[in-house]
């Protein structure tokens, strides 16, 4: 991962880093290859979870996991190319890499977690149809496969902007809930809003054996110091629970940051010496 030298004593070079999509965060790019082997070792996010429970409670704990497909997507490979047009890695990696999901869903699920949010915002970029297959399969078999027997429930969370051509595979998969970027969607937030509830609703009353998905609507814009517009908000959310076609009750209705609140590193309550004017 940083400069050095291997065991052979030939010097390696450092991991590239790259920007989190348009954020000014940067991760260290995976680099993979197709024989690759994957295990679960470093056991430091149960530990976190059980801090945390032992801290705030046993079920008010949801964990956030980058997801498989994204995770992939993003990994880099001499053998590979970048993007959407190598589905190699769907055909190599991919089926490796899944057994470790389930491990870890399993294990946070018999530690009492409730949620957990899995995190695929390559679903806001241009995916061919190689990728929403894939999408399709691991979440409406095979990670689903390993839920069965355990009481974790899946949040699948999209940001960075509207799900455009990903909408129909977005519906079509086996989670409890989505969440959506409803900010960056600017002026047409409404527009692309009602396509994806269409296309849910669609698809709920074709296929009534696959339960109904909770919808996150990520209205408070996690990347923006000034406050939310409320009344613009509970409009939003009126046109979308009011709205005869839908369907939707208020239990099905979430209100969330538009993405993670990282990106606004504010906090008003230690601001203890303003003055109220």
């Amino acid at each position: 991962m940083a400069r050095g030298r291997a065991p052979t004593g030939k010097p390696t070079a450092a991991c590239e880093m790259t920007k989190w999509f348009d954020t000014n965060y940067h991760f260290i790019t995976p680099e993979i290859e197709p024989s690759q082997e994957f295990q679960l070792i470093r056991t430091s996010l149960f530990e976190q979870v059980k801090e945390a429970q032992e801290v705030i409670g046993l079920d008010r704990v949801k964990v956030v996991l980058v997801g498989p497909l994204t995770w992939l997507y993003l990994a880099k490979g001499v053998e590979f190319t970048n993007g959407a047009d190598d589905s190699k890695k769907l055909h190599t990696v991919l089926p490796k890499l899944l057994p470790i999901y389930q491990q870890v869903l399993k294990q946070l699920s018999e530690m009492g977690v409730k949620w957990v949010q899995i995190d695929e915002p390559i679903l806001v970029m241009d995916l061919n149809e190689e990728w929403q297959q894939a999408f399709v399969k691991t979440y409406s078999q095979d990670l689903v496969a390993s839920q069965q027997g355990f009481a974790c429930k899946i949040l699948l969370a999209t940001y960075f902007g509207p799900l455009l051509n990903n909408v129909k595979t977005c519906v079509q998969l086996h989670v409890d809930a989505v969440h959506l970027d409803g900010v960056r969607s600017g002026h047409q937030q409404q527009e692309h809003l009602e396509n994806f509830l269409s296309e849910l609703t669609r698809f709920e009353k074709t296929h009534p054996e696959i339960k109904k998905k909770i919808i996150s609507l990520g209205l408070v814009d996690g990347r923006n110091v000034w406050k939310t517009d409320l009344e613009k908000c509970v409009q939003t959310i009126k046109s979308v629970v009011n709205h005869s076609e839908f369907g939707l009750s208020h239990e099905r209705v979430w209100i969330a940051p538009s993405c993670s609140l990282l990106h606004v590193p504010l906090d008003l309550s230690l601001r203890l010496n303003l003055m109220m004017s």
